[in-house]
């Protein structure tokens, strides 16, 4: 480094300096990734399959554009904290958008928890009301012109 850049004063100055004139531009990819995320609906996909999508996007997102952290020795406020449950907040919209119409009651539901629950608490909650829809369309057939409904037995 002997050819240092002239305008470097210190360590962190010279690291700034290369790094504006060396680094590696990731804004082509991180609009292609937000714009794929924004895109992204369950569809004909099953609930799994959606959120297993959506999760590589917003892992992408993770490792093009990290969350800043608090770095500084006298911080006072949690803003790490602060702007994880920002993220959180903006993965579980994203993932509840993304839902069919027919989980709109779900939906709700989880909208006005309080606390709001992470996007893979969300998923939970999502998954277990459709197998609870599943059981009772297995349990729910109707046999003999449907005026009898088919009991588990226990």
């Amino acid at each position: 480094m002997a050819d240092k850049p002239s305008s470097a004063k210190n360590t962190k100055a010279m690291w700034d300096v290369l790094q504006e004139r060396f680094g590696i531009n990731n804004l082509p990819q991180i609009y292609c990734v937000k714009q794929q995320t924004s895109l992204i609906t369950q569809g004909g996909d099953l609930v799994t399959t959606y959120f297993n999508k959506i999760n590589r996007y917003w892992d992408e997102m993770g490792r093009l554009m990290p969350l800043p952290t608090c770095t500084y020795g006298k911080c006072t406020y949690d803003m790490t904290k602060r702007v994880a449950d920002l993220d959180a907040s903006i993965k579980l919209m994203q993932f509840l958008m993304g839902l069919n119409p027919l989980y709109d009651i779900v939906r709700t539901q989880i909208l006005n928890l309080d606390p709001t629950p992470s996007a893979n608490k969300a998923y939970n909650m999502v998954i277990m009301n459709e197998k609870q829809k599943q059981l009772n369309m297995i349990y729910s057939v109707p046999i003999e012109g449907g005026t009898a409904l088919m009991t588990k037995a226990s």
